[in-house]
């Protein structure tokens, strides 16, 4: 499992400033559907969202969005426990007024410098 990542799927196309989909900001049930790998389930979660893209500590490598920022793409690495690394590749879409998202998401957790394990999601956010 992945707790730390359990909520980023809510940055998947930003939205806001230059398109008309909102920003994602409140709260949301994310839920995961394993697709591939040896991460195991991801157990559903609510996520308070302000409309940033990653959670704290976390470092963007490679971000994009379409033009009506309705979906968009982010690769990032997080910082886990001491020694532990989240590498992340996140796509997705969302309705206009940001209420419904959906994509994927692959996962690599190193430990040490070694893979831990990797996993393919899907996920679909919901604004409750």
């Amino acid at each position: 499992m992945i707790p730390l990542l359990a909520g980023t799927a809510v940055l998947a196309g930003c939205g806001g400033a230059t398109g008309p989909c909102e920003l994602r900001i409140g709260t949301y049930r994310a839920s995961y559907t394993l697709r591939s790998g040896n991460c195991g389930e991801i157990p559903d979660v609510v996520v308070e969202s302000d409309g940033v893209t990653v959670p704290p500590g976390c470092e963007v490598t490679e971000s994009t969005n379409s033009e009506d920022m309705c979906s968009g793409t982010i690769s990032a690495v997080c910082p886990g426990d001491p020694g532990v690394d989240i590498y992340m590749d996140l796509s997705g879409s969302w309705d206009q007024p940001g209420d419904h998202g959906s994509g994927t998401v692959e996962y690599l957790v190193a430990v040490n410098g070694y893979v831990y394990c990797e996993g393919t999601y899907s996920w679909v956010m919901e604004r409750l």
